[in-house]
């Protein structure tokens, strides 16, 4: 889920419109090629509906590649069998009660002291590589969706612990941490293709849940339609560095959504968000240097299509499209062979919370003793 910053309706109309980035971003990162305008996210336009096979008639290898990708799995109904088996039987205490996981009529339910009978998981958010989060709709007096976002979540190393946010509920028993109508429509959005919404309540059943190709390539239909005369409604190649990353930061957050004092690498939330400390790098500031040929954005290392690479050797190669010994301007690494592993020093794993740890995309140097304080762990 996302965290709140700033007050969640002013949040949500800044991630439903674009904007330019923000001076107090930081002066280095202005230096680079202004962003151009773009469009808001198409999840709540009937053009976002595309079905994915009719992209998969040209697009083959890449639809059945997309088959296996993260992005695919970001939301999926309580009822989907492998999840249950994910939870069932399942139970943890938290807050001096037990939360309890069964599968009750095909439907995953979960009950606890805190609430009377039991309430049924309707949605779980993430694809399962960090977590897996169960949550639990309901219509406020305006008929507005909300949600209940459960107090336990699933970890891939650990089963059930404690769900990132319900820290703030202190030893209160409760169902979990409650979402507004505007902070619900947040997360779906971010976890989906097409939202259908009308008056604040979300139609489920006609909405495309999950991140699919019309998601990212808004303009989908109709370059369908037209048997791919048309060209979607972004060109990816085409946007600079900057407009590209805050594509993704759409759901990964972008650089503008943080104060300057937030903007500091004591921030531990700051590794949550991926754009945000990549635009933050000094790799990805030199791209305005006239000299710079090389581009670098998220897609640089990160096939969307794909599930992400896991050998630090493929990320090495990356680095060394600037960094190998053979550049004029390259400094040869004291700690190991060039081109072996870069990413345990200069983008670790760090930890977190108990049960998650994130890639940190702020490139950098990084002093033995703040690497210590932020709790890096070998990456994978």
């Amino acid at each position: 889920m996302r965290l709140r910053h700033v007050g969640e309706r002013e949040r949500f109309v800044r991630w439903l419109i674009f904007t330019l980035l923000a001076a107090a971003a930081g002066a280095a990162v202005y230096a680079m090629t202004q962003p151009q305008p773009l469009e808001p996210p198409a999840v709540f336009s009937p053009a976002a509906q595309v079905d994915a096979h009719r992209c998969a008639e040209c697009h083959s290898t890449l639809y059945e590649e997309f088959q296996k990708a993260p992005h695919r799995f970001t939301l999926r109904p309580g009822n989907d069998s492998e999840l249950i088996e994910r939870f069932r039987g399942q139970s943890i205490d938290l807050f001096n009660d037990t939360y309890q996981f069964d599968k009750v009529q095909g439907m995953l339910q979960v009950s606890a002291k805190a609430f009377p009978g039991r309430r049924s998981v309707d949605w779980i958010f993430g694809s399962g590589h960090h977590a897996l989060t169960p949550v639990t709709l309901l219509e406020n007096p305006r008929g507005e969706t909300e949600m209940f976002q459960f107090h336990a979540s699933w970890y891939p190393d650990h089963g059930l612990g404690l769900t990132p946010g319900s820290m703030a509920q202190g030893e209160t028993a409760s169902i979990g941490l409650h979402h507004s109508a505007t902070e619900t429509l947040q997360c779906f959005g971010c976890h989906s293709t097409f939202l259908a919404v009308e008056n604040g309540q979300l139609d489920l059943n006609r909405s495309v849940v999950g991140v699919t190709c019309a998601r990212c390539h808004p303009g989908a239909a109709r370059h369908a339609d037209s048997e791919g005369e048309l060209p979607t409604a972004v060109d990816w190649k085409a946007l600079s560095p900057l407009d590209s990353i805050n594509r993704c930061g759409e759901c990964h957050r972008r650089i503008e959504e943080f104060t300057q004092d937030e903007l500091t690498t004591e921030n531990q939330l700051l590794i949550r968000f991926a754009p945000v400390g990549l635009a933050l790098s000094p790799c990805f500031q030199s791209q305005a240097e006239a000299s710079r040929s090389v581009r670098m954005d998220c897609i640089t290392c990160h096939d969307p299509h794909r599930p992400a690479a896991t050998d630090p050797a493929y990320y090495a190669q990356r680095c060394n499209t600037c960094h190998a010994p053979s550049q004029a301007d390259s400094t040869p690494c004291p700690v190991r062979p060039q081109g072996s592993d870069c990413l345990t020093c200069h983008m670790p794993k760090v930890k977190t919370s108990d049960y998650l740890a994130f890639t940190d995309h702020w490139i950098r140097v990084r002093e033995p003793e703040k690497a210590k304080a932020f709790h890096a762990v070998p990456s994978k």
